[in-house]
């Protein structure tokens, strides 16, 4: 009984990492860039550029084979210890103040309490943190309640599940962002589409850079190593000469099974190498080392980027997703080998 506990806790590990896998599919397609003080765009840039880009392919499909033809973006600032006021009751509080251009749920990442994240055309919404809530109103039911920040009255329009003091505001113009986010759709060059959008409009690239396809490629990975290491071990016990026939075909047979159920789930799922790190030709030789360096640069610099959500989520995610299928599948390994060549007679009772 208990070797069935046991299978059981390793498939519900190995369940929960391939859940935390498919959550990073949002990921896929999308570009987030940090700046450094003073070199991110301006929101009025973004907005002239995005209108060119709609304006250049007006007439053509929104989508094609490689993604989206031009990008979603979303580009926000922190502003840290920003004063919020509820002038009815006469109570104000510190919060940190995010100015987003675009769509302030990818800037929040954060559940909904109440209310929406309204429409990216919205200027005069704003959507607050519940810990804000609870400061400013002593309660959570407040959309359509007014607020003051940056001496500018807002309308409330949704409450988030954040404990911390948090203000989500429309972008000035004039503002120059921080974060960028570019959502090109699944299964784009997101990174080489990305960058050309930048390059045509004058904007520099961010100093940090990340591509949410390699997380999503390496939570894929990380996730059916499980049934790769299981399906590698039982075809390498097959063609072992000291087994009988029928064990070795039982256990080539599962191995067999366990690869095309892999293949399957690599189809079904949208596994797969992001575009950007294959090479458009075999002849070129130093790809994979520029691709390397650039990847190893963006890692090292990972870390600088402050405060954003929606990085330390995929972080998380992948951690998480990662860990999981790692024991899952290192624990399926040492139960097969207990259960069928080594537990009865060793000492490796289950």
């Amino acid at each position: 009984m208990r070797k069935w506990i046991i299978l059981f806790i390793l498939v519900t590990l190995w369940g929960y990492g391939g859940i935390q896998a498919l959550s990073l599919n949002t990921a896929d397609g999308r570009i987030f860039m940090y700046y450094r003080e003073g070199e991110g765009p301006r929101a009025e840039e973004l907005d002239r550029a995005l209108g060119r880009e709609q304006g250049e392919t007006a007439g053509t499909e929104r989508e094609d084979q490689g993604g989206s033809v031009y990008p979603e973006l979303t580009a926000w600032f922190l502003a840290e210890e920003v004063k919020v006021q509820n002038l009815e009751l006469g109570r104000d509080k510190k919060a940190d103040c995010l100015s987003v251009y675009g769509l302030m749920e990818l800037a929040s990442c954060r559940e909904l309490e109440q209310g929406t994240y309204g429409y990216r055309t919205d200027r005069e919404g704003c959507v607050i943190s519940k810990g804000l809530a609870m400061d400013l109103f002593g309660a959570v039911e407040v959309t359509g309640k007014r607020v003051v920040c940056r001496d500018r009255p807002y309308i409330v329009r949704g409450v988030t599940d954040d404990p911390d003091c948090v203000i989500l505001i429309p972008a000035k113009k004039e503002e120059g962002m921080r974060c960028l986010l570019m959502d090109y759709g699944k299964g784009a060059s997101a990174k080489t589409k990305a960058e050309g959008f930048l390059y045509r409009y004058g904007m520099k690239r961010g100093y940090v850079c990340v591509d949410g396809s390699l997380f999503f490629a390496a939570a894929g990975m990380a996730s059916l190593l499980p049934l790769w290491a299981s399906a590698l071990w039982l075809c390498q016990k097959a063609v072992k000469p000291d087994l009988g026939v029928r064990d070795r075909m039982c256990s080539g047979g599962a191995g067999i099974l366990l690869l095309a159920a892999g293949i399957f789930l690599i189809w079904r799922l949208g596994f797969g190498i992001p575009g950007d790190i294959i090479p458009t030709r075999w002849s070129d030789f130093d790809f994979w080392t520029r691709k390397f360096g650039e990847l190893q640069s963006d890692m090292e610099r990972m870390g600088e980027a402050y405060q954003v959500q929606w990085l330390d989520d995929l972080k998380k995610r992948l951690f998480v997703c990662t860990v999981c299928c790692l024991t899952a599948g290192t624990g399926g390994i040492i139960w097969l080998h207990c259960m069928k060549w080594g537990w009865k007679g060793n000492g490796f009772r289950v």
